[in-house]
């Protein structure tokens, strides 16, 4: 298992709290291929402080992506596999998550790691032939996900609408973290 479907009941995500992490989060993240880095403070908005209150495995930074087109097909991946440098991610919509965006996984066959400076000390990858996918999902507007970062991941997406997702940090394995959510 790769990554598992959360219910916005089990995180207790509201749509006030959507709307709210957009008006905050909407003109401080520029659309890129990597996500935003930001460190829980007196500014940070109330649902996310929610979420340190809920569980106790939380870095003190979070993520928030705003994402553009990068591939003209679902089909495989053309911009970089990678692995994060944190175990676990609990990614959570903000806007324009729909089935035109997956996050794919690989095994690493076909793949070579590379040596060069990557956003958020993230390893990774250069295909050698055609990557072995060995899963996806999509994140949508209805649901978060959690998901192993720690196996080679990487976002396709066809709009050319940019999404925004809300991804937290969690600091234990990704085993330990589906405990919380059984």
């Amino acid at each position: 298992m790769y990554y598992k479907k959360l219910s916005f009941l089990q995180i207790k995500y509201t749509e006030e709290d959507r709307l709210q992490l957009l008006d905050y989060y909407d003109s401080k993240v520029g659309i890129r291929g990597y996500g935003a880095q930001f460190t829980k403070d007196d500014h940070t908005p109330t649902y996310i402080l929610s979420l340190y209150e809920q569980f106790d495995f939380f870095a003190n930074n979070f993520v928030v992506h705003k994402t553009g087109q990068c591939s003209d097909t679902l089909a495989t991946p053309v911009r970089h596999i990678h692995i994060d440098s944190r175990y676990t991610a609990l990614n959570i919509p903000i806007i324009g998550c729909t089935t035109n965006c997956a996050t794919a996984f690989f095994s690493k066959k076909n793949l070579r790691r590379i040596e060069l400076p990557a956003p958020h000390n993230s390893i990774t990858f250069v295909k050698q032939g055609v990557p072995e996918e060995v899963d996806r999902f999509y994140l949508e507007m209805d649901s978060a996900y959690l998901l192993d970062t720690s196996v080679p991941h990487a976002k396709i997406q066809i709009s050319t609408e940019p999404r925004m997702f809300l991804s937290m940090i969690i600091t234990i394995p990704f085993v330990e973290a589906l405990e919380y959510f059984k």
